[in-house]
């Protein structure tokens, strides 16, 4: 299914339908279940590669409720959402140039496609990579860190907004997979630029992986790239794409 797109891009903002004819389009993939603008992480990327003559597609990786509540889809339904954006980008811009920005768990499902994708791929940014925790770590994590519960449906949580997201049985299920031995053989392509966090925990092991696959680590930068850090990140991000 075909999620709303926000679009924004030279001369526009957040507009429902984009303009120009753009020689790159850059399509976001964001993780754990979060609304597309969320920490304005995206949307300040895009903002900043509009002034570089860029267009970008934003959406849900996620399923929302009219009061908010997050459903976090299954790894092959969004495979399904990220294929059905593609293909409304390459209908509406035959031949344009598609590059990709993904973010923490948006890594993995970017990575899972990556065979599929690559003859296609202009360019993509791998951003503070969500890596480790298998189903086990992940159900301890969310227990202790989020007062997680489970019923028949799956896990549930409170987000700070009082919402209650539902991570599926299913999605514990797709997502249960060695996420490490993925990144090791698929981001170090050529076209692809990794961009640490320096905050992030990550195991020695896990810092050489990545090493080995030219990660950049930006320096004062946690998880959602906050402060002077965004700004770092998206000139990194157009300098790569010029």
């Amino acid at each position: 299914m075909l999620p709303e797109i926000h679009w924004f891009g030279p001369g526009y903002d957040d507009a429902h339908y984009p303009d120009g004819q753009p020689e790159t389009v850059i399509v976001y993939v964001h993780g754990w279940g979060v609304k597309w603008p969320s920490k304005g992480l995206f949307v300040d990327i895009a903002r900043y590669l509009a002034t570089k003559g860029h267009t970008s597609a934003l959406f849900d990786m996620s399923d929302f409720d009219a009061g908010g509540n997050a459903t976090f889809l299954p790894l092959t339904d969004q495979q399904d959402r990220l294929r059905a954006v593609i293909g409304l980008v390459q209908s509406i811009y035959p031949g344009v140039k598609i590059a990709f920005v993904a973010h923490s768990l948006g890594c993995r499902v970017l990575a899972s496609l990556y065979p599929e994708l690559e003859r296609l791929i202009y360019k993509a940014f791998f951003l503070a990579p969500a890596v480790g925790m298998r189903h086990g770590g992940f159900m301890n994590y969310m227990a202790r860190k989020h007062n997680a519960w489970q019923d028949a449906d799956g896990l549930k949580f409170y987000r700070k907004d009082g919402t209650i997201s539902l991570v599926p049985n299913r999605f514990m299920q797709e997502f249960d997979r060695d996420w490490d031995t993925i990144y090791e053989r698929e981001l170090h392509k050529p076209n692809n630029t990794i961009i640490l966090a320096e905050s992030d925990a990550r195991t020695a092991d896990q810092d050489k992986m990545l090493a080995a696959c030219g990660a950049i680590t930006l320096q004062a930068s946690d998880h959602n790239f906050t402060g002077s850090s965004r700004a770092s990140l998206a000139e990194l991000i157009a300098t790569q794409l010029a």
